[in-house]
């Protein structure tokens, strides 16, 4: 609990400048939500995002300086923010207007997402291609992938996968479809607000989750960050891109013991 109290008061700048600018306490949200009781959407990607930045300022402060950040799905908002593309408020600003947005656009249609486990990619693949208004959201490993699209749709892949005996199948997402054409609209309206700030250059790359390129400009982190409503993300073959055995560690932003080696990654 000591060790959970420094870390809280190390946090404290972004955290307390998060309470004001979203009227609720992200501290109260840690410790009696997810899991304990029912989080809006909205508010989950809120706190994940204030933590994620904070975690990743308490690594820079104790000398973890990161040759590159990269984040999976919501994860890319506290990266972009970690490289200095734009500030913590700016971010958080943007990632609730999204939010909203979102929100607002699912709400009249039947969106959902599902998570296969013990199948192969190749296999999922092919159920998803027999439905025109299904995609893999999330290709995290290849036994592991999260589907998006309309709901009907998911729960007939599904359906099939577990006749192909997947280990799991499961509905994750009853509102939202994550990472598909159907959130172009909001991502417009996101390249729209992010061309009217003044972004900076990256202080350190960003990891391109699409195709695990670095990105280094302002601009085509921007149009990333748009593009990640609705592109796939291809997390397993990005980590394993950049990946070099001997000279590569993965800090995660919510920890805080690594072995530092020659190349540092920051994963929000």
């Amino acid at each position: 609990r000591r060790r959970h109290t420094r870390y809280w008061r190390d946090w404290s700048s972004d955290v307390c400048s998060s309470d004001l600018l979203l009227g609720y306490r992200v501290e109260a949200v840690c410790l009696e939500g997810s899991g304990r009781k029912v989080v809006p959407p909205r508010q989950e990607s809120e706190v994940i995002y204030v933590i994620s930045c904070a975690a990743a300022a308490v690594l820079r402060s104790r000398g973890r300086q990161p040759s590159a950040v990269l984040g999976h799905s919501l994860g890319s908002w506290a990266a972009v923010a970690t490289s200095g593309v734009f500030d913590f408020a700016t971010g958080l600003r943007l990632l609730s207007l999204t939010e909203q947005r979102i929100h607002d656009w699912v709400e009249s249609h039947d969106h959902a997402m599902g998570v296969i486990l013990g199948l192969e990619s190749s296999v999922v693949a092919e159920l998803v291609a027999a439905e025109r208004d299904v995609w893999v959201a999330n290709w995290n490993s290849p036994r592991q992938q999260v589907i998006s699209g309309m709901a009907p749709g998911v729960e007939r892949v599904l359906a099939e996968a577990l006749g192909q005996q997947a280990k799991q199948a499961r509905v994750l997402v009853r509102s939202r479809a994550m990472h598909t054409p159907f959130l172009e609209p909001v991502a417009q309206a996101l390249r729209a607000d992010l061309a009217r700030l003044p972004l900076r250059v990256p202080q350190v790359p960003v990891i391109d989750t699409r195709t695990g390129h670095e990105l280094r400009g302002e601009f085509e982190v921007a149009e990333f960050l748009a593009d990640c409503l609705t592109a796939p993300v291809h997390w397993g073959a990005t980590v394993l891109s950049h990946a070099q055995p001997g000279a590569t560690s993965f800090i995660r932003s919510e920890e805080h013991t690594s072995e530092l080696q020659s190349r540092q990654y920051l994963v929000c």
